[in-house]
């Protein structure tokens, strides 16, 4: 079985070869812009008419190379600007669709454009011994960490806002299959905890977060208010502009880093993966910073990528299923939910002391109907999965008891 990936090389381009890139992704920016100025100026809401790819593909490159104004189009290749007009009139489309929430396409300037990338497709790059040869640039220095699987089918150079260059390139690859696992996983995702696991041996543990972006906070905000005190466009604004990114960059690589690690451990040691499907948006509009700097869209999305590279299955179970305020040992139903700064709880029904997160955990392996050999181990194993720990703190979600509770029945001792 064969997976579409990525493969992302570091490039060293000359200095000749800098300021070609960066004559070709400001032609890109002027190519988006004028597609999405055209398709403003021509669409019909009403009939929703509209002319054809290639007449935008005429009208934006073929006919403005003639002109005064854009003929210095033809000094850059023309792979990535077809590219860039066909990226564009898909943001433009998306962002009138009626089945789909999306903003329209908007101008793309330097400023607020900080990463420049340019896609090549297969008659604009070749990969060669020394390097990547570019269409209209020559051979970049590339650094080869590791073989490519198959032969690219395209090319992305992208220039980071640190100052580094990349150049990533999609391929194909046959999956590695692991060897079959009897065990099966659940987890509970958070931002305090990054991840609550229980696994069908009847084992538990927690992936801490690791808040590498909290870490360094403090050192950011100092180089931020440096940055602030200089003169925009100085030799010493953009030095301490790239430094600035290169702690944003720092923070968030040691973040993929541990990301990647916790998930192949996971990958290895289960067969199947059963998640909770969250609504990440709304978790960021209540819990803003704490839930961005967690990444938890990155760790599903490369649990997802792992799982398929290695032959085993993620199931998601539905996002409003009631993992959290629902007994695992007797399925009792707290109606008025529990509140989040409750840690445990107190089932009202069986009288069980719960964890908030391993109750969860258990109830989405339940859900994602991997818990079989759960089942056949017996009720205690389950009762000292979801059971809290010493060390937390305890809380009643009874509704019954009216002599601690609040409104909804449930309190933080």
């Amino acid at each position: 079985m064969e997976q579409v990936v990525r493969y992302k090389y570091r490039v060293y381009p000359t200095r000749e070869q800098d300021q070609a890139f960066t004559r070709l992704f400001g032609c890109c920016r002027v190519v988006w812009n004028d597609t999405v100025r055209l398709f403003q100026d021509r669409f019909d809401p009403v009939n929703r008419d509209m002319p054809s790819a290639s007449e935008f593909q005429r009208i934006v490159l073929t006919q403005a190379k003639q002109t005064p104004e854009r003929e210095w189009l033809k000094n850059v290749a023309n792979v990535p600007l077809t590219q860039t007009l066909r990226d564009s009139l898909r943001a433009c489309w998306n962002g009138v669709r009626k089945d789909r929430k999306q903003r329209f396409a908007r101008y793309r300037s330097r400023k607020r454009n900080p990463v420049n990338s340019a896609l090549f497709t297969r008659n604009g790059f070749h990969v060669t011994e020394h390097g990547t040869f570019i269409a209209k640039i020559g051979v970049v220095r590339t650094k080869w960490s590791r073989p490519l699987p198959s032969q690219p089918s395209s090319c992305t150079v992208t220039h980071e806002p640190n100052g580094r260059w990349y150049a990533s390139f999609m391929v194909k690859r046959n999956t590695t299959l692991l060897p079959h696992c009897d065990t099966n996983a659940a987890l509970d995702l958070g931002f305090n905890d990054l991840a609550s696991v229980i696994t069908t041996d009847g084992e538990r543990h927690r992936i801490r977060n690791p808040r590498n972006y909290t870490h360094t906070e403090r050192w950011i905000q100092h180089v931020q208010k440096k940055l602030s005190r200089q003169q925009k466009g100085s030799h010493r604004y953009e030095k301490t502009r790239q430094h600035l990114a290169r702690l944003h960059a720092k923070s968030r690589d040691r973040l993929n880093d541990y990301q990647n690690k916790q998930v192949l451990r996971l990958i290895r040691d289960t067969q199947a993966i059963g998640i909770e499907h969250l609504n990440i948006h709304g978790m960021m509009k209540r819990h803003g910073r704490s839930v961005r700097s967690t990444a938890l869209s990155g760790f599903v999305a490369k649990l997802e990528h792992k799982a398929e590279q290695y032959g085993r299955s993620v199931v998601r179970i539905g996002r409003f299923e009631p993992s959290t305020r629902l007994c695992a040992l007797c399925k009792h139903h707290v109606d008025d939910g529990i509140p989040e700064q409750v840690r445990v709880w107190q089932c009202a029904r069986c009288g069980a002391t719960l964890d908030r997160d391993w109750n969860a955990a258990v109830n989405i392996l339940d859900a994602a109907g991997l818990a079989e050999s759960l089942n056949a181990h017996g009720d205690h194993v389950r009762r000292e999965l979801a059971a809290a720990d010493s060390r937390n703190g305890r809380g009643s979600a009874n509704p019954t008891d009216e002599a601690n509770g609040s409104g909804l029945g449930i309190t933080v001792l």
